[in-house]
């Protein structure tokens, strides 16, 4: 790393074609460049670490940098950054360290512009500097829904592995993640027609919910196949061992969010594989959770749960019949939310063509 000395004439030119001073004057942006400072990174250095006090942004003149977030054991790689971008600037919104780490890939010159010359900026800019600012947190919020994409492309692959590893001990078809997930979305959705007004039921929750919904066993893989497979009905001893694949799976995701840090992903993860045992009474597991201490992502997977495993085969009995299975969770009011019960009695023949269409 070194500073390098670059004339305001240069500087400007490089930020007159950048997005994000496109409000600017020339005379606004070379007033801006005078406070910035120029350095330099080598291939594969540090410019800026996650954890590290955040008093800066960064914008590139010249190269192409990398961003990680830093996990318990290695750096995990987001994504890559331009010249002509900014990045760092979470900085000028937020009062916090610094989310990830970013290192050149190729020899990067910058230029620095600290929070304290950039709100000076925008003190003598006027609307300009609000325009920079707006679009500034508007770049904030979209790098964050990139990172946790990011973040979802990289658990996919194995996640969907162990949910292969799961569907194989357990003997359970493909086709049984897949009524899961759809149980689940149709149940969702009509809860969020029901609740227009509670804007945690965005896009983001719908998609991550079909995500998360088929993981909501995976748990089992901690079981013994002699457990998990019997032919007959357990004994209490080994329903007590069988209760253990809650915790187990949600355990397990939270290894993972350790690892790899913060997620709305793994964050649902948690909820769901250690939920979804839960009943609206409070005598369910693992924890005796009630009503809406349960969260919503558990309550709804829960029915879904509940209804595929009386509809199916298992080592011990036959499948129930779609109608009584439908009787035996409705009349179970102490298992289920009562809201959503109400909701599901809309939903009998949404349920019945999940149920036809993804036969084992």
């Amino acid at each position: 790393m070194k500073d390098v000395e670059l004339n305001i004439k240069q500087i400007a030119s490089s930020l007159e074609g950048a997005e994000i001073f496109s409000g600017l004057t020339r005379s606004e942006i070379a007033s801006l460049c005078a406070v910035a400072q120029i350095r330099e990174f080598e291939a594969g250095e540090t410019i800026i670490r996650q954890g590290d006090v955040a008093d800066c942004f960064y914008y590139i003149i010249e190269g192409l940098v990398d961003v990680y977030i830093q996990g318990k054991k290695r750096l995990h790689y987001i994504h890559s950054i331009e010249a002509r971008e900014i990045f760092g600037e979470m900085a000028l919104i937020y009062d916090t360290p610094r989310t990830a780490t970013v290192k050149a890939r190729t020899k990067v010159t910058v230029a620095i512009m600290s929070k304290v010359a950039f709100n000076q900026f925008l003190v003598w800019s006027g609307d300009a500097g609000i325009k920079v600012l707006k679009i500034i947190n508007k770049r904030i919020i979209s790098a964050e829904t990139k990172a946790a994409k990011k973040i979802i492309q990289v658990l996919d692959s194995s996640l969907y592995s162990v949910l292969k590893l799961t569907e194989v001990r357990e003997s359970y078809h493909s086709a049984h993640a897949n009524r899961i997930r759809e149980y689940t979305r149709v149940l969702a959705l009509k809860y969020k027609e029901n609740n227009q007004f509670d804007l945690s039921l965005d896009d983001e929750f719908m998609d991550m919910l079909y995500k998360v919904a088929p993981l909501y066993d995976i748990g089992k893989v901690t079981i013994k196949e002699e457990i998990l497979l019997k032919p007959t009905p357990l004994t209490d001893a080994e329903r007590k061992i069988i209760n253990t694949h809650a915790k187990a799976g949600a355990e397990a995701f939270d290894r993972a969010r350790s690892e790899i840090g913060l997620s709305t992903f793994l964050d649902m993860a948690v909820d769901v594989t250690a939920y979804h045992h839960e009943r609206w009474d409070g005598k369910g597991y693992p924890e005796g959770l009630k009503e809406g201490e349960i969260p919503l992502s558990a309550r709804l997977v829960a029915i879904a749960d509940v209804y595929d495993a009386l509809t199916s085969d298992r080592p011990y009995r036959k499948a129930f019949t779609h109608e009584k299975a439908w009787k035996m969770i409705s009349d179970d009011k102490g298992h289920f939310d009562p809201a959503l019960l109400e909701m599901l009695s809309f939903l009998e023949e949404s349920f019945k063509n999940i149920k036809s269409m993804f036969s084992e």
